[in-house]
């Protein structure tokens, strides 16, 4: 299993990288949206840092707010990703590589 580790307003924590379900930037910083539905805030870290870190490890980028696990895409809309319970915006300029990053992901499992 592989784990993250980042300060957040508490001190050090540890998530499991397969437990995110996206990564949201929000006034610089990153918010960690659990499948437990939980959120923790990592401050004033660059979304860019982490995406290469997690990015083999089944993750895309459908826009400059938002990191995806790919195993939690229920749907690809013409606009938009369902995502779990959430419907995050897919931006024109990422929809193709979104699209091919989740085709290949799904590929891997048929």
């Amino acid at each position: 299993m592989t784990i993250l580790f980042f300060y957040d307003g508490n001190g050090l924590r540890k998530i499991s990288i397969p437990s995110i379900v996206f990564i949201e930037v929000r006034d610089h910083d990153l918010y960690y949206h659990l499948d437990d539905n939980n959120t923790y805030c990592n401050k004033r870290t660059p979304l860019s840092s982490l995406e290469e870190k997690i990015k083999n490890k089944g993750f895309s980028k459908c826009n400059n707010c938002y990191l995806i696990n790919l195993k939690f895409v229920k749907m690809i809309k013409k606009d938009s990703i369902l995502v779990g319970n959430e419907e995050l915006p897919l931006s024109r300029g990422k929809k193709r590589d979104f699209e091919k990053d989740f085709i290949s992901f799904a590929g891997e499992y048929l």
